[in-house]
């Protein structure tokens, strides 16, 4: 299974209130790192009839100047799925199994009031960013290429990984990653 990496964590418990596995992104961490997190299995969150998100699910927000040049670019370069519009200034996304809420620029709000949504300024300047685990690193950036991704670099082999990276139109940060647990196998 491949899927997108961002920010979220998502912990899975079993009936029983024991810790099953950490995924992050859809991939099932190994014992040893999942031991390491295991206080998480103390922690009242972890607790199911205490578990304030019980059936819930992650969406990443994402700014975005201008909705038809994003909507076109999740659409078709990426391949999301439109889910729901609202009224051209927000727009929910399927990909890769997780939400994307692109938004347009806004001020506070009575449940936000300090809060204002921005584009980045600068796409040379992170401070989130997506990583899409791929089978084959050079093949997906063909792909992606054709359907219009402007890279930054074409793929660079650093080890038992390969990856490059490339932005929304307003400069979100993508990465495409091919992992080889040895370098004589292909990417899990």
């Amino acid at each position: 299974m491949y899927g997108l990496h961002s920010c979220s964590t998502k912990i899975q418990i079993d009936i029983d209130n024991t810790l099953s596995g950490l995924f992050i992104s859809g991939y099932l961490l190994s014992a040893d790192i999942s031991a390491y997190l295991g206080a998480y299995k103390r922690s009242s969150l972890m607790d199911v009839k205490n578990n304030p998100f019980e059936a819930s699910a992650l969406t990443t927000i994402l700014v975005v100047s201008d909705m038809a040049k994003s909507k076109s670019f999740y659409v078709d370069v990426l391949g999301a799925k439109i889910f729901r519009e609202y009224g051209g200034d927000s727009l929910v996304l399927e990909f890769l199994g997780n939400w994307i809420l692109l938004v347009t620029p806004g001020g506070p709000s009575n449940d936000k009031p300090d809060t204002h949504f921005i584009a980045p300024a600068d796409k040379n300047s992170v401070s989130h960013s997506f990583t899409i685990r791929v089978k084959d690193c050079t093949r997906s950036y063909d792909i992606l290429k054709q359907n219009g991704a402007d890279f930054i670099t074409p793929p660079i082999a650093r080890g038992a990984e390969t990856r490059c990276f490339f932005h929304d139109p307003d400069g979100h940060l993508f990465e495409i990653s091919e992992y080889k647990s040895s370098l004589n196998e292909p990417g899990d």
